[in-house]
């Protein structure tokens, strides 16, 4: 090798030609394994989802049946006493209509947040991935750069 200046080129290449494929390399691997984690992690707020409705579902079922038993229970007693359901007897009937409706109001309120909740455990990973190619450039122009200087040490100029 000759010339100096082409020594340093030429490791100064060679350099970046190594960093370039490594970083490239290097961001696919990162790529693919964030794509696994975000494919793990969906799967696992799709379970806990499936599992919040489910509770929703169970929660549900004991506001209701202890309402619809109240509300036999009015029914039955003013009947008992012959009174119909005017007056007070109508009256606790729509408030427990209405207890029974604001406590499942709430109940849905609940669950939206925690399954939104749950969703947002996965937003972070969403957006997470390299280019390659800008990773590729970006080592090829550090390595070159460093060949150069390797180079230039190794050959000075003369």
């Amino acid at each position: 090798m000759g010339d100096p200046l082409t020594a340093a080129v030429l490791i100064g290449g060679a350099s970046m030609g190594i960093g370039a494929y490594g970083s490239y390399q290097q961001a696919q691997a990162q790529n693919e394994y964030m794509e696994d984690a975000y494919a793990a992690q969906s799967k696992a707020v799709a379970l806990q989802q499936r599992m919040i409705r489910q509770d929703e579902s169970v929660e549900r079922r004991q506001l209701i049946d202890p309402a619809r038993q109240s509300q036999a229970r009015i029914r039955g007693t003013a009947g008992e006493s012959g009174l119909g359901l005017g007056g007070t007897y109508e009256a606790l009937a729509r408030q427990a209509d209405f207890d029974t409706q604001a406590n499942l109001d709430i109940l849905r309120q609940n669950t939206l947040l925690e399954l939104l909740a749950a969703e947002q455990k996965i937003q972070p990973i969403a957006g997470q991935t390299y280019s390659p190619l800008l990773s590729g450039l970006s080592a090829g122009i550090g390595g070159f750069a460093t060949g150069l200087s390797i180079g230039n040490a190794l050959y000075p100029p003369t």
